[in-house]
């Protein structure tokens, strides 16, 4: 029977019965939207409306109410994250208000920093990769990476960065986390050899003390340096006297002092201070005898050559004869 229609109860008597019916909402629900953040609108459901019902929507807890529906694609950060809406479905004075909500939660990214390593080659160590992992940007969204870790000598550091959210990409909207990798430099395991070579002196003997020192350093890596190790022993070698001196350097004076090397050989090439013997010359006496029928000698001796406060001795000389002739001296 329609709404307000006239029945008749007996259709014999003279009783009129007048039916108004009311809307029943009991089939009347809203479902709520709960999902990751997509960048796109969202809003809730109403189910069990019928033709007729008006519906309309407060987003202030009923202060005001909008036939518009809300909509919402950012993350809340109060309220536990929700967009309260309640909703009005009214049929002519009947209506029922009930209560649902959006919540749109953050996206999780998990940003990470490359890593590498290397043997030691005396230049830096980059990696200027950032991986993402998780849920990962909505289309159009990102961000961009300043990647500046950096490593040259042996050792190990974490591979630092920071970012920056593009135009547009909110950081509420995103649960972002950062992990940095590694940068690590081992020794070079290539054998460098320092060939250290004694310096060498040559001198004649003048009585006074001779002196070598030093040695010269070749090294067969150019990263290697005379700056990547230390010495500690003697590199002087002094004599006065007339003979051959080593300097005897030994590898065991050198001492690899740079971590970026692992195999140092040192070589030594040996260096000698000689001091000649000094020539000096003895010249017997010469000269001219007149003939007088006896034995006429000479034994004199001249030198050259022998230092100021030196004396010889156990040499002798003689030259004699008794006819007119020329005899040769003998020592």
């Amino acid at each position: 029977v329609e709404a307000g229609k006239v029945i008749h109860a007996d259709t014999e008597g003279s009783n009129v019965l007048t039916a108004q019916w009311a809307r029943d909402f009991k089939d009347v629900s809203v479902d709520p939207y709960e999902g990751k953040y997509d960048g796109a609108e969202h809003s809730i459901t109403v189910k069990g409306t019928i033709a007729g019902d008006s519906i309309k929507y407060s987003i202030d807890g009923g202060n005001t109410w909008s036939s518009d529906k809300p909509s919402y694609k950012d993350v809340k950060t109060a309220n536990n994250g929700k967009y309260d809406i309640k909703v009005k479905v009214s049929s002519g004075e009947e209506s029922v208000i009930l209560d649902s909500y959006v919540k749109i939660v953050p996206r999780s990214i998990k940003m990470i920093s490359g890593s590498a390593s290397k043997e030691y080659d005396g230049t830096p160590l980059t990696k200027k990769d950032v991986t993402e992992s998780g849920d990962g940007f909505v289309k159009g969204e990102g961000a961009a990476y300043d990647v500046t870790g950096t490593i040259t000598n042996v050792g190990k550091v974490d591979n630092k960065f920071t970012y920056t959210l593009n135009e547009g990409t909110k950081a509420k909207n995103y649960e972002i986390t950062t992990e940095e990798g590694t940068l690590e430099v081992t020794p070079l395991d290539t054998e460098v050899i320092v060939t250290i070579t004694e310096h060498s002196g040559e001198y004649e003997y003048d009585g006074t003390e001779k002196t070598v020192k030093g040695y010269d350093v070749s090294i067969d890596n150019d990263k290697y340096t005379k700056d990547d190790f230390t010495f500690d022993g003697n590199d002087i070698v002094k004599a006065t006297d007339a003979g051959t001196y080593d300097m005897e350097l030994a590898a065991k004076d050198f001492t690899n002092t740079n971590e970026n090397f692992s195999k140092v050989t040192f070589k030594i090439v040996d260096g000698q201070l000689k001091i000649k013997k000094k020539a000096v010359e003895f010249t017997g006496e010469s000269a001219s005898k007149v003939y007088n029928g006896a034995i006429q000698e000479i034994t004199g001796i001249t030198e050259a050559g022998l230092l100021k406060g030196h004396d010889y001795s156990g040499l002798k000389y003689s030259a004699k004869g008794k006819d007119v002739n020329e005899y040769d001296g003998a020592d």
